[in-house]
């Protein structure tokens, strides 16, 4: 695999900062678990057809949820790939993976008006903003300085106490046209010469756009360099740590199921999930 760039987040007690000297695609969330319960209410039902008995049942393989990150108090957009008795297993949009009880987790309430911390992209200090637009694996969030600005939702964090009143995540609209801001696109990662799931964030004076890819690399890609999100199911794709062939059987706004060559099944993050370029 050829050298490639990665966006990392570095989440510590109380910040988030951007790290230098990574590659695409991946990532890692950090830092030690608190002491605190959880600001949020339990989770409440959003999807029948639970993974498990009791408690657990609350959540499908495939849901979005928002997860209280090694108990600490801030909440991650995460993809739900599994449960048991005991809990839901996760995997965040980095790949970082855990094994949370069913008060850890909200039903995704990254919805319009949300309060939410992220990173300033020039300094990497955590600054409040609220959502005003959400596609994909993207948000638009209004800082407190009246700056607008699109990230990734690996970069998206709220507490509980933000998210208790917050409305359900509606149902996702249908997509603009490839090219158009907002547009939820398969783009070009030159060094690999493969295709990545990415949002369409900004059109420049040439025409070309600016993309933001599932780890918040933020590049600029010509028009011919974009395809329509393709990522569905029987789709062949190249997935995991180490790229390798797979077919899809599901995903969801930031996560995909796929099946190996030897027929095991497993989910990653679509920053863990290519497109080869045709022959």
């Amino acid at each position: 695999m050829s050298t490639i760039r990665l966006t990392l987040a570095l989440v510590t007690a109380g910040s988030l900062a951007f790290a230098s000297g990574c590659c695409h695609p991946g990532g890692l969330l950090s830092g030690g678990p608190a002491a605190a319960s959880p600001e949020g209410q339990p989770a409440q039902p959003q999807s029948s057809g639970g993974v498990a008995a009791g408690p657990t049942s609350y959540y499908s393989v495939g849901d979005l949820v928002l997860a209280n990150w090694q108990q600490g108090g801030d909440y991650y957009l995460g993809a739900v790939t599994g449960a048991d008795d005991s809990g839901v297993d996760v995997v965040y949009l980095d790949e970082s993976r855990e094994h949370l009880a069913p008060p850890q987790l909200l039903s995704d309430r990254f919805s319009e008006g949300v309060r939410v911390e992220v990173p300033r992209p020039e300094t990497g200090e955590s600054v409040s903003g609220v959502i005003d637009r959400r596609v994909g694996h993207a948000v638009l969030v209004t800082l407190g300085d009246g700056v607008h600005l699109w990230l990734s939702m690996l970069h998206v964090r709220a507490t509980g106490a933000d998210l208790a009143n917050a409305a359900p995540v509606p149902a996702d609209t249908p997509d603009a046209p490839v090219g158009e801001i907002g547009s939820r696109v398969l783009a070009l990662w030159p060094p690999d010469g493969c295709y990545y799931s990415a949002v369409v964030v900004g059109v420049e004076p040439d025409s070309r756009r600016t993309v933001i890819y599932t780890d918040g690399t933020r590049e600029v890609r010509a028009l011919g360099e974009l395809r329509p999100d393709t990522i569905a199911p029987s789709l062949t794709v190249e997935a995991g740590p180490e790229f390798a062939p797979a077919t899809v059987v599901r995903r969801n706004a930031i996560a995909a199921e796929v099946r190996s060559a030897d027929g095991t099944l497993a989910w990653h993050s679509l920053t863990l999930v290519r497109v080869p370029a045709s022959p």
